[in-house]
């Protein structure tokens, strides 16, 4: 598990299971649906040009890109 879950399991107090396996695939998923409600959820109706579309997207891509790597995923 990568250092910054593990900071976040001790704040949770469950530091106790840390290392165990499933700990470590339900905080995965757990950051993967935030993702997904990064990428799907974002109301872009309101965007009418190709150019703020594009500079929408290129910032949720950002994010994205910034969780994974905080929380040592891959791509």
């Amino acid at each position: 598990m990568n250092e910054r879950l593990k900071e976040i399991a001790v704040k949770a107090q469950v530091e106790h299971c840390v290392s165990h396996v499933r700990l470590e695939e339900f905080a995965d998923l757990i950051i993967q649906e935030a993702i997904l409600a990064v990428e799907s959820k974002t109301n872009t109706n309101h965007i009418y040009t190709t150019f703020d579309q594009g500079m929408v997207s290129h910032t949720i891509n950002n994010s994205v890109k910034a969780i994974r790597e905080h929380f040592g995923l891959k791509s």
